[in-house]
């Protein structure tokens, strides 16, 4: 058993609007790259279609580039207990 105690401080404020892929994307000259996301229900701002936005962002980069990007998602709990936020959605990624 383990537990953990997260102080949301900035994180609380973080959108997925925030994370600027471009730049990022335009950075990878591997034929192989990994990108993770942690702590999904802890930050409100991915919820809802935010983060989704993100990852279809990183599809498409993939698509027109000879890199392949491996994503991958740690939820974290759920605090609410609602456990959605939009996180079935993600799963196609």
């Amino acid at each position: 058993e383990r537990s953990f105690m997260t102080h949301l401080g900035c994180i609380g404020d973080l959108k997925g609007e925030h994370i600027i892929l471009p730049q990022l994307l335009r950075q990878r000259d591997a034929p192989n790259s990994f990108v993770h996301f942690a702590g999904y229900f802890n930050i409100p701002g991915f919820w809802d279609g935010q983060l989704e936005r993100k990852l279809e962002e990183i599809r498409r980069a993939d698509a027109t580039s000879k890199t392949k990007s491996t994503i991958s998602l740690v939820p974290q709990h759920d605090a609410t207990n609602k456990w959605d936020g939009g996180i079935i959605a993600l799963l196609k990624y």
